[in-house]
C-alpha cells in the first residue's frame, strides 16, 4: 500500500487541484477511474486493483481499508447508522457499494418487519 499511497501522493504533489486520484496495482496513478480500470485490465501481473486516494489518505491522514475487509464489516453491520459510520465517505469501489446497496436494503426491510411487529403488538396487547 505505501507504494500506491507514494503514487497518489506525487500526483497530488504534481496537481494541486486534484480531489481523487485512482491508482493500479503497479503504482500508475490516474485522474479518471475509467482510465485506471483500462490500464489495470491491461496489466500482464496478476493483481488488476485500482485502488481510489484522496489527498487526505495521500498524505496518512487516511489509508483506505481493503475492500475485502470493509465489505465483511458491511455485512456485518447491524443497524442503518452502523453501516453509515463504516462509510463516511463515498467510496467509489464498485464492489464495496454494491455490498452497502444490498446491506441497506437488507436492514431497511428488517426495520419495516421490526415496525409492524410492534404495531401488531400495540394492536393486541394495548388497544
Amino acid at each position: 500500500m505505501t507504494d500506491l499511497k507514494a503514487a497518489a501522493k506525487a500526483a497530488f504533489d504534481h496537481s494541486p487541484n486534484l480531489k481523487q486520484v485512482y491508482v493500479t496495482s503497479n503504482g500508475v496513478a490516474f485522474i479518471q477511474e475509467t482510465d485506471a480500470r483500462l490500464h489495470a485490465k491491461e496489466l500482464k501481473l496478476e493483481d488488476k486493483t485500482v485502488t481510489p486516494f484522496t489527498r487526505d489518505q495521500a498524505n496518512n491522514l487516511e489509508t483506505p481499508e481493503d475492500p475485502e475487509i470493509l465489505i465483511g464489516k458491511i455485512e456485518g453491520a447491524k443497524t442503518i447508522a452502523e453501516l453509515h459510520a463504516l462509510l463516511p465517505n463515498e467510496d467509489t469501489r464498485a464492489a464495496v457499494n454494491e455490498a452497502a446497496r444490498t446491506k441497506a436494503a437488507e436492514l431497511h426491510a428488517l426495520e419495516e418487519q421490526d415496525a409492524e411487529k410492534a404495531k401488531t403488538y400495540w394492536w393486541n396487547h394495548i388497544l
